[in-house]
């Protein structure tokens, strides 16, 4: 389990550096507090938050096709 939440903890602070590249930087800060709470080794704990993430990133990428 340790090396999907570590793996999930480098995509997630992929996107942190994505996001804050092309200046979303509500939804960079929001990777970079996921990132934090995956670095906690804490299952039960990060994948909730991760979901969440990815749902967040969903919408953006939503309104980009919208655009």
């Amino acid at each position: 389990m340790i090396e999907h939440l570590e793996a999930l903890q480098d995509w997630v602070h992929r996107q942190a550096g994505a996001l804050a590249v092309v200046g979303h930087v509500g939804l960079a800060d929001r990777a970079v507090e996921v990132e934090n709470i995956l670095k906690n080794r804490d299952a039960s704990a990060a994948l909730p938050e991760v979901a969440a993430f990815d749902g967040e990133l969903a919408a953006l990428a939503r309104r980009f096709a919208q655009a």
